[in-house]
């Protein structure tokens, strides 16, 4: 029992996030909703196009 809490644990409070193929069409609209995450939020992106946007949202 145990070791399925401490699983939950680790998806119900995470250290860090990652948020794949956010876009500026979208108002980069997931990664504003972890403004306030304590953790680290990490952008994963294959369009270099927007890495200026993400960048200035201090992700």
């Amino acid at each position: 029992m145990k070791d399925i809490v401490g699983q939950l644990d680790r998806a119900f409070n995470p250290r860090s996030v990652a948020v794949v193929g956010d876009k500026a069409e979208m108002g980069y609209m997931w990664l504003r909703s972890l403004a306030t995450f304590q953790g680290s939020v990490y952008s994963v992106q294959i369009d270099e196009q927007e890495f200026p946007g993400i960048e200035a949202l201090g992700v």
